[in-house]
């Protein structure tokens, strides 16, 4: 069984008293929520476990890695089209993988997810959201993003990133807001008349990242926390939760915690 946090239904729990409370919802016919049950019919004694979900922005660095900072120094895909193309579009978009611990790729991503363009000379950043999927992942699995250029219709790439093997449980389902650090020159000289597209990352100049990369994993040292209801109190008494390390140590939101119940 999996109980879920919810504004209004759901686990609570604030770790300042070292305690977890506890309000499990229930379900009347055709699945309409209700309220709460009856604590004083609520009783079990098992192992629960807590997820955390981080949300990170996760940045294009200078040695290829996605990672949670940034690094120094930059690296540049420049490209440009044959003499005589003329005046062409210049685009940017990505692709989404998990790759597994044996090197076998998963693609997240169809099409050109998170595309970008310019059709007149410029540079700068540029955005594009993309709805990443919820994906169960294995703890060994590492999120690969690849970058590609379109001139026209030349493509250049990829050029790859690479997160770290994530011990992690899930991918989360989110939008992604990508950056892209973008040039676009194009040449009107009689014996050139030809486009050039650039793509850059690696420093805060060239800020080419991830926004809201979200994934669950078991915080710190990933212990589980026994604990059982105290019937009558509706209290869930969990003496390891000291294990779990928050900034804050106060747990009360939608998107922090997902609490699993083994059977």
């Amino acid at each position: 069984m999996t109980l879920t946090y919810a504004n209004d239904s759901g686990v609570y729990f604030n770790l300042n008293d070292m305690t977890i409370v506890a309000k499990v919802g229930y379900t009347y016919a055709y699945g309409v929520s209700t309220g709460y049950s009856d604590p004083n019919e609520m009783t079990f004694n098992t192992t629960i476990t807590a997820y955390q979900t981080y949300t990170q922005t996760r940045y294009m660095r200078s040695d290829n890695q996605l990672g949670t900072t940034q690094s120094v120094g930059f690296q540049t895909l420049n490209e440009r089209s044959p003499r005589w193309s003329g005046s062409l579009s210049c685009s940017w978009y990505i692709e989404v993988w998990v790759r597994q611990a044996d090197s076998t790729m998963i693609p997240l991503s169809s099409g050109k997810a998170a595309l970008v363009t310019r059709s007149i000379d410029g540079s700068g950043l540029q955005s594009s959201a993309w709805a990443c999927p919820n994906y169960n992942l294995d703890s060994t699995d590492a999120i690969v993003v690849r970058v590609y250029m379109e001139i026209g219709s030349d493509t250049f790439g990829p050029v790859e990133f690479v997160t770290e093997q994530l011990g992690a449980e899930d991918l989360v389902g989110s939008t992604w807001t990508v950056w892209y650090h973008t040039e676009r020159d194009y040449d009107s000289r009689w014996n050139q008349d030809r486009t050039t597209g650039i793509f850059s990352w690696g420093d805060t100049i060239y800020n080419s990242r991830v926004e809201n990369f979200k994934f669950t994993a078991l915080p710190g040292a990933g212990s589980p926390i026994r604990a059982s209801i105290n019937h009558g109190s509706n209290e869930l008494i969990a003496p390891y939760n000291q294990r779990i390390v928050t900034t804050d140590n106060f747990l009360k939101s939608a998107s922090l915690y997902r609490i699993t119940k083994e059977e």
